[in-house]
């Protein structure tokens, strides 16, 4: 597989799922863009693909903010070009019951896995619509088909990030 040419979007970097994801798009040739909500695992990921030679940006950010992702988006096509594939790696999780979990902690897991998961997808889909092509992949989770005790707001937001994925496949994207 070569992806020369290609732009792609990593949410998520501050995992190792999203770390190994950026660097094997790299490896494939993209210019890749990476994100995560923490500065210092950011600059880690930017390092390796310095290392590796790839062309790439990086930028903590709060993904839980629709300006914020717009403003992103745009230096990336700046930079590099439009977003040909985005992935939707970034997530929070709260280790809570049902009984336990407490409005924040609902609020900013569904903004951290299902607000950021929209906001992106909107933001790259704008740019791949007009030119017929592109590729959104969301990082989902067993939890959404098997419960994960204790994670009660983390199981339903990636419930929500599968459902999500579906509606965006019944749209044709």
């Amino acid at each position: 597989m070569t992806l020369e040419g290609r732009i792609a979007v990593v949410t998520g970097v501050t995992s190792d799922i999203g770390r190994a994801i950026a660097l094997r798009l790299a490896a494939e040739g993209a210019a890749v863009a990476v994100t995560g909500n923490t500065p210092a695992k950011v600059e880690r990921v930017a390092k390796d693909l310095k290392s590796a030679g790839a062309r790439f940006f990086a930028e903590a950010l709060d993904l839980t903010a629709s300006e914020t992702v717009e403003q992103f988006f745009a230096r990336v096509a700046e930079g590099f070009g439009p977003t040909d594939i985005l992935v939707n790696g970034a997530a929070w999780r709260v280790r809570s019951s049902f009984l336990e979990t407490t409005y924040a902690d609902w609020r900013k897991t569904f903004a951290g896995c299902v607000e950021s998961y929209f906001y992106c997808s909107l933001a790259a889909a704008r740019q791949m619509v007009p030119r017929k092509w592109g590729r959104i992949i969301h990082i989902g989770s067993i939890a959404s088909a098997v419960l994960m005790a204790p994670f009660a707001a983390y199981t339903a937001a990636k419930g929500a990030v599968h459902a999500l994925a579906k509606a965006m496949a019944g749209d044709g994207m």
